[in-house]
């Protein structure tokens, strides 16, 4: 069982001998890392160009004005255009130009740059000099498109082609679960449905992995608790336990639709990736003597 927080730890100032040192930790457990770019090099009807680029060599191809340039991409996906006008040596005015481009529908879009002359980058064995990169990006969505591109009037324009996955966007559903006393949290109007649970009342479930959940917890402030509270929130999977404590204050913005003499605490959230299989969870809140609060779980799709 893989378990997901946020742990931030504050700058720590540390005063030796008048001097003063700083030291910021922060810790993100299963972060992952994002997708690279990866160069385009099937270009169909592109012409290549190699540029400089602080020595080193880059290629591009060159746009014409009509759709020669073109390629074809499995989505969803994203795609990054890095572009330079190509320009006399001697240029020291900013130059505007205008790529069109548009899908095997035939819909056009349209982007268009201000560059000036780049001082590093170098196109060997011409005289003419090029613009400082301009970088330009949109979404391909599912399926199979091929996008066809154009300069227009006379401008020259070099072209590098970059894809990526796209991110998938996780959306959540809420559980229903029979165990537990179901309440509401009134946040912003609308009414959200939670589960109450203490030491000796747990929230009973079932999934089936794999998948994801997202727990949200919120201790129960009486009048008499002030200021921050600590707790513990206690997840059992298939037998084996987790503790994982937290610290929350009382809401200022969300208050029980029926419970007048308690008030959630802010919610705080804790991410479980359930293995495959069939799973039984089982939660409460731990702590304090009478410590009690509410649950409410969503499940990824």
């Amino acid at each position: 069982m893989r378990w997901s927080r946020i742990f931030v730890f504050t700058t720590v100032l540390i005063f030796l001998s008048a001097s003063l040192i700083g030291t910021s930790f922060a810790k993100k457990d299963g972060a992952k890392k994002k997708s690279s770019w990866n160069f385009i090099k099937e270009i169909s009807d592109g012409d290549p160009v190699v540029a400089l680029v602080k020595g080193k060599k880059r290629t591009y191809y060159e746009l014409k004005s009509n759709y020669k340039s073109s390629f074809t991409l499995e989505g969803p996906m994203q795609v990054l255009i890095r572009t330079r006008l190509v320009m006399p040596h001697d240029e020291k005015s900013k130059r505007s130009y205008k790529i069109i481009f548009k899908d095997e529908n035939k819909k056009e879009h349209s982007f268009t740059e201000t560059t000036h002359r780049a001082v590093r980058v170098k196109l060997p064995g011409k005289k003419s000099a090029v613009g400082s990169s301009m970088i330009y990006q949109f979404d391909v969505p599912a399926g199979k498109h091929t996008y066809y591109f154009k300069t227009t009037g006379n401008a020259k324009v070099l072209a590098r082609f970059y894809q990526r996955q796209m991110k998938k966007k996780i959306v959540w559903h809420p559980l229903e679960i029979s165990t537990g006393e179901e309440v509401f949290i009134i946040q912003k109007s609308k009414a959200y449905k939670y589960y109450m649970t203490g030491k000796d009342q747990l929230v009973v479930f079932t999934v089936t992995g794999p998948t994801k959940l997202k727990i949200l917890s919120r201790l129960n402030f009486t009048s008499s608790m002030v200021g921050s509270q600590r707790y513990t929130l206690t997840v059992e999977e298939d037998g084996k336990k987790k503790d994982s404590p937290f610290a929350t204050v009382k809401s200022k913005k969300n208050v029980y639709s029926e419970h007048k003499d308690i008030v959630p605490g802010v919610a705080k959230t804790l991410i479980i990736e359930a293995p495959a299989g069939r799973h039984e969870y089982r939660i409460k809140f731990s702590g304090k003597e009478n410590v009690s609060g509410a649950i409410r779980v969503l499940k990824a799709e």
